[in-house]
């Protein structure tokens, strides 16, 4: 075969493939939960929260948000360019973590309300 011929087979192959990575990604969602219905049991899982933003604590690198419906939960941002505020109700995505021995939420998206 030519290399052309190769050249165009294997860019239709990798545009195909990353085309029905987007059609899978898009239709692949994560289950809301309630703040007090994750436990330990939940670590290393993904979950999806909705809350108001109670607290927001800003370090050098990294935004720490506490979100709370009856219970709290800390969101960890490694985006220094959150832009929540105190009282707007969220949706967080995100991989629970426990750190010093509480749960928290290492945030992949988080989304105003």
């Amino acid at each position: 075969m030519k290399e052309k011929t190769l050249v165009k087979i294997s860019l239709v192959c990798s545009l195909s493939g990353i085309f029905i990575l987007f059609l899978l990604f898009s239709f692949i969602d994560v289950d809301e939960r309630k703040i007090n219905s994750i436990s330990e049991a939940d670590l290393e899982e993904d979950a999806k929260v909705t809350g108001v933003v109670m607290d927001i604590m800003e370090l050098e690198d990294a935004v720490i948000i506490e979100v709370g419906q009856l219970n709290k939960i800390n969101v960890i941002v490694f985006d220094s360019e959150v832009s929540v505020k105190k009282g707007d109700y969220v949706e967080v995505s995100g991989v629970i973590e426990e750190y010093k021995g509480k749960l928290e939420i290492i945030a992949d998206r988080i989304v105003l309300k």
